[in-house]
């Protein structure tokens, strides 16, 4: 029931970041242009960057906005299911909670769910394509710079999960100092 919002916010958040992220490229090629004097490579640079910053301002808000009223219709109707789930239940199974828990249970977990559903799903097909795209970006301006940027990366990854176990001690050391 709530693909399609996940369809219209893995596109509105994958185009965001892809335009950004080439507006950064036309931005640095424009310095280039500048700092090389070559004012018709500056003006195509501009119209570039102004049809990204037209269409980010402009129409990705619409998308937002159509992904967001998808999200409403469809979680109405998502609502409406759990609930009727909830009220084919035996009275046994349901007699263990209290009544505000189930109260609090059916109007939030199942909000819960689908944000966090619609975000896992909008995650795991954004961040691939985000990374082979900076790739290929970074591979334009040197490999040298790109495996200098994944092994800094990948240090900046692994030492919090070195030091893990030596955190969490000297956490609990200063917890009973303390």
């Amino acid at each position: 029931a709530m693909y399609p919002a996940a369809i219209f916010h893995t596109l509105n958040d994958c185009l965001v970041n892809l335009l950004s992220i080439y507006a950064a490229t036309v931005l640095g090629s424009f310095a280039d242009s500048i700092l090389q004097m070559n004012v018709d490579l500056g003006v195509q640079n501009i119209v570039q960057l102004l049809i990204c910053l037209v269409i980010l301002v402009l129409l990705m808000p619409f998308v937002d906005l159509l992904g967001r009223l998808i999200m409403l219709k469809n979680s109405l109707k998502h609502d409406r299911k759990v609930l009727r789930r909830f009220l084919n239940k035996k009275y046994e199974s349901i007699i263990c909670y209290d009544a505000g828990d189930i109260q609090y249970r059916i109007e939030w977990d199942v909000c819960r769910l689908r944000i966090y559903w619609v975000e896992l799903v909008t995650k795991i097909v954004m961040i691939p394509i985000i990374c082979i795209y900076l790739l290929y970006q970074s591979l334009q301006i040197s490999w040298i710079y790109t495996l200098v940027v994944i092994a800094i990366s990948a240090v900046k990854l692994i030492v919090p999960f070195s030091v893990r176990k030596l955190e969490s001690r000297y956490d609990k050391a200063e917890r009973e100092y303390q």
